[in-house]
């Protein structure tokens, strides 16, 4: 059994494909004649996607191998290769121009041996492309989704990178918050449907953008944290 991870012919809900699909469509901007590596790739779809982009080589790991058996046989191919490998042990891996990591850091109980751990497997040039989600307060402080470790608010999560990266640019995606009606994104999905059909759309695209979408009717929250950083050296 694959858990905790989206498996595109299986999954049903179409705004969980959407923001994991909108991540990948950003870092193919990144990876054209590069050597990759995708980290926590899941089901591999992912790795496909960054090859299709014009990556050079793309080996994509993750901790399950039911998984990588399942990524295996639907996303092998010519310049794509999948390995069972732990994200904290990555001393088998070296010069990669472009380290790719979406929905792993907050899964891991040594995130920091993790970010050091890419260091070493990047070239003096290369970058990391990471993200996670953005820690909302709940009751007891602990993450809502069981299988999180750790989340961080957008600053803690800076602060976290900096330690070992330069943080060259810093994304996010963003969603309609709690704040307007308490608890209901689906009551102001509804609003915005019937307001502003053309709007909705491409709040629901979940793109991956630089600065927050101006939209002074809704409240739009920062779900999802995206950063490009280099390791310094």
């Amino acid at each position: 059994m694959i858990t905790e991870r989206l498996v595109l012919e299986q999954e049903n809900n179409s705004e969980l494909i959407r923001l994991h699909l909108a991540r990948y469509e950003f870092a193919k901007g990144f990876v054209s004649g590069k050597k990759v590596l995708d980290v926590a790739c899941g089901s591999g779809y992912g790795s496909a996607i960054l090859k299709e982009a014009g990556a050079a080589k793309v080996i994509g790991l993750d901790i399950s191998s039911d998984t990588i058996k399942y990524a295996s046989a639907h996303f092998q191919n010519r310049g794509i290769e999948f390995v069972v490998e732990n994200a904290e042990d990555l001393s088998s891996y070296r010069d990669f121009d472009v380290i790719v990591s979406f929905e792993t850091i907050e899964h891991l109980q040594h995130p920091e041996t993790f970010l050091l751990e890419i260091t070493r497997a990047l070239t003096p040039n290369g970058i990391l492309i990471i993200s996670t989600p953005q820690h909302e307060k709940t009751r007891f402080g602990n993450p809502n989704n069981p299988f999180h470790v750790r989340e961080w608010t957008l600053e803690e999560f800076e602060t976290l990178l900096s330690k070992d990266f330069n943080l060259l640019n810093v994304y996010g995606q963003y969603g309609f918050g709690k704040k307007w009606f308490p608890y209901s994104r689906t009551v102001q999905r509804l609003f915005c449907r019937a307001l502003f059909p053309e709007r909705l759309a491409n709040i629901d695209s979940y793109p991956v953008l630089a600065q927050p979408p101006r939209f002074k009717v809704f409240q739009l929250d920062l779900a999802y944290m995206v950063i490009v950083c280099a390791a310094k050296n």
